[in-house]
């Protein structure tokens, strides 16, 4: 068993079941027949950097629905965006079965998931003019939310969806040219994602303009902690139910 931190005075327990990638991997399922279709000149970048410290194990070794987070995305994703680059972390284990997505590391290190996008946007730079750009806490991402941002970035450098003051820029789409606007923000100790769309011609957009496709505003849910992932659990325990 594993022990994660203390969230709001209660201890969740991890179970490692629940947490480490099984060396028996199921086979994909295929999407709904309501997925959009691959979208030619985009591809995807899922930041899987830092140290977890808030759940205190890999997010993206996570398990949920008998696979992982990191499975779910690439699938998911993989439905409207190609090719797709994991950047962080020592993923070699996963280049054999995955021999389609491009794994990549850190140049600066210490500089967290903006290090991330610049290292993934820069894989894809030449290959495609667009990346959606995910965090690899959001196994729930709706590749219809995905096909809709890219039909409202227009000619703008960005895409984010905010909900209030909250901007989601590892929910987003990015040009793939970007890489060295990023490389300054860096440089000049300027770190944080969120800072991408001051810097950026960014299009804002609210988030209930995605209720439609999504209607819980699942593609903007983040595991971060252990409760969030009981949560999570939960949810899926309680549909499992319904059904």
């Amino acid at each position: 068993m594993i022990k994660s931190e203390n969230v709001r005075g209660r201890e969740w327990i991890l179970p490692f079941s629940l947490v480490f990638v099984p060396t028996d991997y199921p086979t994909m399922h295929s999407c709904p027949s309501s997925t959009p279709d691959r979208i030619p000149n985009l591809g995807a970048v899922v930041v899987c950097g830092g140290h977890s410290s808030r759940m205190g194990v890999d997010k993206a070794s996570l398990m949920f629905q008998h696979r992982t987070f990191l499975d779910h995305l690439i699938e998911r994703v993989g439905t409207v965006a190609a090719p797709i680059v994991v950047v962080g972390g020592d993923r070699s284990i996963l280049k054999e079965r995955l021999p389609h997505v491009i794994f990549a590391t850190d140049k600066y290190l210490g500089c967290g998931p903006l290090e991330g996008i610049r290292v993934g946007l820069d894989q894809l730079s030449g290959q495609v003019e667009f990346a959606f750009v995910t965090g690899c806490d959001a196994p729930l991402i709706r590749p219809s939310v995905i096909a809709r941002l890219f039909q409202l970035i227009g000619d703008h450098q960005a895409i984010m969806p905010k909900t209030g003051a909250q901007i989601y820029g590892l929910t987003s789409i990015y040009r793939t040219d970007i890489v060295g606007l990023i490389e300054a923000e860096i440089q000049a100790g300027r770190l944080r994602v969120k800072g991408l769309a001051e810097i950026l011609w960014t299009k804002l957009l609210d988030a209930e303009e995605l209720r439609s496709l999504d209607p819980q505003l699942d593609s903007l849910r983040n595991i971060n902690t252990p409760h969030d992932y009981q949560q999570l659990l939960q949810r899926l325990d309680e549909t499992s139910t319904e059904h």
